[in-house]
């Protein structure tokens, strides 16, 4: 076919009139045919060869991309299973103690994950495998003993820096006390403002919750028979050692 030969009656697709259509084929158009048909006659061209590099830089920064999404999902671990301890109260000022939580695997109390276990030397402690920001969720119920109109509150604190600010969760009751709290809370956390880097005198970081009830005559003693403790935690995002603490 050459350029402006006249159409015979022959019919489409035989000695046709060609033009000019003002579109040029580009370099991205020739990799795109190379990538697709396997049969292209720019198979075993130089474009070829860069298309298929192409197509394997795609696959590779696909699976990078994808094992950093893995790495980096929000991760989840729980229990209810609590062990006995008694709460040493006082008739003269308000007292405290941790929530003791079981490593109670044959019971299946708990949610299964690499992500967090309870420390076996201190059933007080929560231990985590990554250092990070953490939701965590706790709910508490006491039933050794009605109390009289006593305030009690719950907090939950980075097992190695007890002193972060976190907040708390009140209530006045007469009776047996249920609460609650939704605690963001950062592991290994800050000392005194400054934040403790993970290290052998941090230990591997986690969590620790804390009870405390008003002025009380008798001592409590809470069993997983009497009482209901139940913990939640979700791991959001890597724990930032250069940022000083901000009470988020």
């Amino acid at each position: 076919m050459k350029l402006n030969e006249p159409v015979r009656s022959g019919g489409i697709g035989r000695r046709q009139i060609a033009w000019n259509t003002d579109k040029n084929i580009s370099e991205q158009s020739i990799l795109e045919e190379a990538a697709n048909d396997p049969a292209s006659t720019s198979a075993h061209s130089p474009v070829s060869t860069l298309a298929e590099t192409m197509k394997l830089a795609r696959v590779a920064a696909y699976s990078a991309a994808s094992s950093a999404v893995a790495n980096n999902t929000n991760r989840i671990w729980g229990t209810q299973s609590i062990i006995n301890w008694t709460h040493n109260a006082s008739n003269l000022s308000a007292t405290s103690s941790y929530i003791h939580w079981a490593d109670d695997p044959d019971k299946l109390l708990n949610i299964r994950s690499g992500l967090a276990y309870v420390d076996t030397v201190d059933p007080t402690i929560i231990r985590v495998t990554k250092p990070g920001w953490y939701l965590v969720n706790v709910h508490f119920y006491q039933g050794d003993h009605s109390l009289n109109n006593n305030k009690n509150s719950l907090t939950v604190i980075s097992s190695d820096s007890i002193d972060t600010t976190t907040g708390i969760t009140y209530n006045y009751v007469s009776g047996y006390p249920s609460l609650a709290i939704s605690q963001l809370v950062p592991v290994p956390g800050y000392l005194q403002g400054t934040p403790a880097s993970p290290s052998n005198t941090h230990g591997q970081g986690g969590f620790k919750v804390v009870w405390t009830i008003g002025p009380h005559q008798n001592n409590l003693d809470i069993t997983s028979i009497n009482s209901y403790a139940y913990i939640q935690i979700v791991w959001l995002m890597p724990w930032e050692s250069d940022l000083f603490y901000n009470g988020a």
